[in-house]
């Protein structure tokens, strides 16, 4: 009877324990689906705010960009295309009257020039006729003596 009792008891202590083993089990499983869905969530998290990351990086180029565009402008372009043309029309104005100048001071040089090469060359040939003169007196009061 004792052997009875125990046999009893300890099956109902199986009893408890089994069920009990099963609300664990089942309890392991419950939190074990609630940590998978947790790190379902905290993928789920992670991967947005990879995304949320890409996205303000792309903004802030995006922004880099236009704040460069607005930057350059056209008119500012054209402005200093024109002044740019501007200033070689007026060295190439400067250099036309440079060789126009040169070329009125060469011409009034040349004449100067001439005019004493003329020059030059005149007593030249007076000096040359000179000589041949005094060459001619010279043989003639000789050719007298003689």
């Amino acid at each position: 009877m004792v052997l009875i009792q125990k046999k009893n008891g300890l099956s109902e202590d199986l009893t408890t324990l089994e069920s009990d083993y099963a609300e664990a089990e089942k309890d392991a499983e419950e939190a074990k689906a609630a940590l998978l869905d947790m790190k379902g969530e905290i993928d789920r998290l992670k991967a947005e705010k990879d995304r949320m990351i890409a996205k303000f990086h792309s903004a802030e180029a995006r922004v880099k960009i236009q704040e460069s565009l607005d930057g350059l402008s056209i008119d500012a372009e054209v402005q200093a295309l024109a002044g740019v043309r501007e200033h070689i029309k007026g060295r190439v104005a400067e250099a036309k009257l440079g060789s126009e100048l040169r070329e009125s001071d060469l011409d009034a040089r040349l004449k100067t020039l001439n005019r004493t090469a003329g020059a030059v060359t005149a007593r030249a040939q007076l000096e040359e006729m000179k000589r041949a003169q005094a060459a001619a007196a010279g043989v003639a009061a000789g050719g007298k003596t003689l």
